[in-house]
């Protein structure tokens, strides 16, 4: 009694206490399909180090005091979590290996292990997690561990982005999780796999129930922003509710710092419909929002290079066209996030577009000068006023 409730009870609700500002200050992707749980900054949790201290010096207590009691596993494994998060990787992962070494099969040992395939995902160690994985799916779990094993295992899939099989355990998690905020969290993330694998009426299911029962703002908005791409756009009159909805939202004061977002989405909108030309001033448009996080950005220039790459033939020139796209590819490298979706590809993308706009202002250069010199002296200095008429005009332009 005396080591669960005077210790290890309080280590383990300041560690929800801390989970919790974790959760707080994670800034979620909504481009991207979230994570069940974010995963863990050490540069923030690190600033929680008297909390991490508390649990520490609280989590240490049965182990010295109260050998005998039935918690010191999870004694063991609450520090092992404060030392993790203290960014003390090599120490957690050695604590938790101790508890499978020295303690029977129990549910803090099951812990530990679920634990130590959470921290090789987190360190990247893919042969050693994929052990674990395989250790645990063989195992009877004990009931009062499911939650930790069902994430652990969202986590294990999310990571390989091995989305559909995150369907089943989401819809487990549910069941399972009481929090109305993170139940939202749940639906929102099968709304985007369904979405995803275009199965549009489902994925509109899961985004309204993601936006019932007072959810945090940020998961109904953009459960609201993600019912419009999945509205049937053969349907008139949806598309007239969708574009007064994003009236809506443009005006909306509470928007003002996801405004560059909202105009994104509303190109996507556009360009469902096939509305090349609105969909890339909408684009622009997010562009232009001031204090845009350069993640976001980078959402719109790779739509944008995507789109002169492979469908703007309005313009002039071949040269024009793919000098564009380099240029929004670029943007898009500059912008990016390490962990931005296809982020190898847009820079080999980008390379060859650097290389391949190199070559085609080559050749308009010299075929340019080889047609100059066949030209009177009259013709060319009409043809560089010509030129510099427009050039004037971009500068006015601009």
């Amino acid at each position: 009694m005396a080591a669960r409730y005077n210790c290890y009870f309080l280590a383990k609700e300041k560690m929800l206490e801390i989970d919790q500002r974790l959760l707080d200050n994670h800034q979620d992707d909504y481009n991207n399909i979230l994570p069940a749980f974010p995963p863990l900054d050490t540069n923030f949790s690190q600033s929680l180090s008297g909390d991490l201290d508390y649990v520490f010096e609280k989590g240490k207590l049965p182990i010295h005091k109260h050998k005998n009691s039935n918690w010191i596993a999870e004694s063991y494994n609450i520090i092992g979590k404060a030392k993790w998060y203290g960014n003390k990787k090599d120490t957690a992962q050695y604590i938790y290996k101790y508890v499978l070494a020295k303690v029977s099969d129990n549910p803090g040992r099951q812990i530990s292990q679920i634990y130590l395939l959470k921290l090789y995902l987190n360190q990247q160690e893919d042969q050693l997690a994929n052990e674990e994985y395989v250790a645990l799916k063989k195992q009877k779990i004990f009931p009062k561990n499911e939650k930790e094993f069902t994430l652990a295992c969202l986590d294990y899939h999310y990571y390989y982005k091995e989305y559909d099989e995150m369907v089943p355990l989401l819809e487990k998690l549910i069941q399972l999780e009481n929090k109305k905020d993170k139940r939202a969290r749940i639906n929102f993330i099968l709304g985007q796999i369904n979405q995803r694998n275009s199965l549009d009426k489902k994925a509109a299911e899961f985004y309204k129930k993601a936006t019932k029962r007072n959810p945090p703002y940020e998961i109904e908005f953009n459960a609201k922003l993600n019912l419009a791409q999945v509205t049937d756009i053969n349907d008139k009159t949806e598309i007239k509710k969708i574009n007064k909805l994003y009236d809506k939202m443009i005006l909306d004061k509470k928007n003002e710092d996801y405004l560059a977002r909202i105009y994104y989405e509303r190109a996507k909108f556009e360009l469902k419909q096939n509305h090349l030309q609105k969909g890339i001033s909408y684009l622009k448009t997010s562009l232009q929002v001031p204090n845009t996080a350069s993640t976001q950005k980078a959402y719109s220039y790779y739509l944008l290079g995507k789109l002169f790459y492979e469908k703007v033939d309005s313009l002039p020139t071949k040269v024009e066209k793919y000098t564009q796209a380099k240029l929004y590819y670029d943007s898009t490298v500059s912008g990016m996030a390490y962990d931005f979706e296809n982020a190898e590809a847009i820079k080999v993308r980008q390379e060859i577009l650097s290389r391949f706009v190199g070559h085609l202002q080559t050749i308009e250069k010299e075929e340019r000068l080889q047609r100059w010199a066949t030209l009177s002296e009259d013709e060319l200095q009409k043809e560089v006023k010509t030129l510099m008429d427009i050039d004037k005009k971009k500068l006015e332009d601009e």
